[in-house]
């Protein structure tokens, strides 16, 4: 079968779907699926993530403002030759033009067409922008969804969703996966480029600045609880795509926490690894997420994680290996305050139980392994009726 998983960039500073979908695709590669990937190069957003024995087919591109996607000149037809070459094209995303036009393409091309929403159907990101999503719903978004011949879902969460919505497609559900064997980073390498973290305890929040993410909600959670715990400090990593980095900054000014936080920008590499594998604590007080990645990456490193019951999480409670939260300041206040008490031992134990969660079932050849019947079946439920003789 040739495959054609479609997201919109591949850059490193992307983030989670980025990570997931190239991580994926290497998988299936090496499950000996005929695999490529199309996607946008941005200017000045990192380089582009490895896809294994995945061909990357990839067009230049920059970000248009008011967050309308690409603009490529190249991206037109090289989606076209793609998705003609596919026997089936999987696309990661909704909203964005690229979306828009490789769904388009498989429709007219006849191709089976799989529709991973990436949590951007849940009620937190249809709100965001509202009306310009409200407009887009009804004269493209939906439409488009209602002619995919199936979804993926990483959550049960949002498979629900996609059934409230009305659409009545199979939905195959598996959330993403991780590395099983992080790499590990010794801390001077952050130290030396901030030296407020030396002498430190690190509580790391990582992921790309955004109010989804809750971080404005952290930074009045940590100037009410920090004073308490001296010799605790917390480390803001992750790219400033929207230019939100000075909202946060300017409310850390505010509350006087330039002594307690540092604000790291994008960490990629080894500089990922030195923040993940010395940390504490992991902390992602998101108002909405559909799988979060970075949530199973924190928890492959052995690290207690502080979540909202926004995510689909549940099992960080269940396995006494963090806090999974109401998702709003008072909890999350109680909870820092809570997790930064714990004797270091305790926080140790929890990050074992932590470790057992990741290696369970989130194996990236695993997930690639129960991919493929999925695929193999949507291509088969679309085939044209043979001809009777």
């Amino acid at each position: 079968m040739r495959l054609l998983q479609s997201v919109d960039s591949l850059n490193d500073s992307m983030g989670g779907t980025a990570v997931s979908v190239s991580s994926l695709s290497s998988a299936l590669a090496e499950q000996g699926m005929d695999v490529a990937v199309l996607a946008h190069d941005y200017a000045g957003l990192g380089p582009l993530l490895a896809t294994g024995a995945a061909r990357r087919c990839i067009a230049p591109a920059r970000r248009r403002p008011f967050h309308l996607g690409a603009r490529s000149a190249g991206f037109p037809a090289l989606a076209t030759r793609e998705v003609a070459w596919a026997d089936l094209v999987h696309s990661h995303g909704l909203w964005l033009s690229s979306n828009h036009r490789v769904a388009r393409l498989a429709n007219r091309l006849g191709k089976p067409l799989v529709i991973s929403p990436r949590g951007m159907l849940e009620s937190w990101s249809k709100n965001h922008r509202r009306t310009r999503k409200t407009l887009a719903w009804y004269f493209r978004e939906a439409g488009i969804l209602r002619r995919a011949s199936a979804f993926h879902a990483t959550s049960d969460a949002e498979a629900d969703t996609i059934r409230q919505l009305g659409f009545s497609q199979p939905i195959f559900v598996q959330p993403n996966g991780t590395n099983l064997s992080p790499p590990r980073a010794d801390r001077e390498m952050l130290q030396a480029e901030f030296p407020a973290l030396r002498n430190k305890r690190w509580m790391l929040f990582l992921s790309r600045l955004h109010v989804k993410k809750g971080l404005d909600w952290l930074l009045h959670a940590w100037a009410a609880v920090q004073p308490a715990y001296s010799d605790w400090h917390l480390v803001i990593a992750g790219g400033d795509l929207d230019g939100t980095r000075r909202q946060f900054e300017a409310i850390a000014r505010e509350k006087n926490l330039e002594a307690s936080v540092t604000f790291t920008g994008e960490v990629s590499g080894s500089r990922k690894a030195s923040a993940l594998a010395n940390a504490e604590i992991f902390v992602l007080p998101s108002r909405s997420e559909n799988f979060g990645n970075v949530i199973l990456e924190a928890l492959s490193y052995g690290l207690p994680v502080i979540t909202t019951k926004a995510t689909p999480w549940p099992q960080i409670a269940e396995a006494g290996c963090g806090w999974w939260i109401d998702p709003d300041l008072p909890s999350l206040e109680r909870a820092l305050r809570e997790a930064m008490s714990k004797p270091m031992e305790d926080l140790r134990a929890q990050g074992i139980a932590a470790r057992r969660i990741a290696g369970h079932d989130y194996a990236w050849a695993q997930i690639a392994i129960r991919m493929i019947p999925f695929y193999h079946q949507i291509v088969e439920d679309n085939l044209p009726p043979k001809t009777q003789r």
